[in-house]
């Protein structure tokens, strides 16, 4: 099965960034205090970064949930391309750091012109929550390389391993307890979807 992630999001923002850009294109892009053809100033235009940036306020929230669905699919066996999958969370992360900052910019160049942007003075902190996830995701997340899988088969023929449930629970960042609870759970949720779809 797929990694499946919270992409859609991203694309609306990303949407909803173009049409801005495409409505205040020209001189009342950070310019002059003209109108556009429908009357639209400035002010409108840091309302709607606003908003903007209000829905950029979620993703360390969303990533973080998304990261640890992730860790429990890879556990339950649902996620078995542990490299591509971790490449695709990191080109995600990357994505929306990318998208934040643009934002947090646009807001920049509208506070120098005196047109405040909702909620613009809390990005900034999301931008760092959400790059300290993505740093502590690279350093947690299973890859996959020769040497790993080296050093891995070394470790357990010195006896030095960990069990799954170990390693499984190193990685969600939780007990081995807490781990096997939410494996317990997310098995009977899988039973419970196969009698009533079976």
């Amino acid at each position: 099965m797929a990694l499946q992630l919270p992409q859609g999001l991203l694309k609306v923002l990303r949407n909803a960034e173009n049409q801005v850009k495409d409505r205040y294109a020209g001189p009342v892009l950070f310019g002059s205090e003209q109108q556009t053809e429908d009357g639209a100033t400035v002010a409108d235009l840091a309302r709607d970064v606003g908003e903007m940036v209000y829905g950029c306020l979620r993703f360390p929230e969303i990533m973080r949930h998304s990261l640890e669905s992730s860790v429990e699919r890879v556990a339950a066996g649902e996620i078995k391309d542990f490299q591509e999958s971790g490449e695709l969370l990191l080109r995600l992360f990357d994505a929306i750091v990318q998208h934040m900052k643009g934002m947090q910019e646009w807001a920049g160049k509208l506070r120098e012109q005196g047109h405040l942007v909702a909620h613009a003075t809390e990005l900034g902190e999301a931008i760092k929550e959400l790059s300290t996830l993505r740093d502590e995701f690279a350093d947690r997340w299973p890859w996959i390389d020769k040497n790993v899988i080296d050093e891995a088969t070394a470790e357990y023929e010195r006896g030095e391993s960990s069990t799954l449930d170990e390693a499984f629970a190193e990685i969600a960042g939780v007990d081995q307890e807490t781990w096997r609870r939410r494996v317990e759970e997310r098995n009977r949720q899988g039973d419970a979807g196969a009698v009533e779809g079976g």
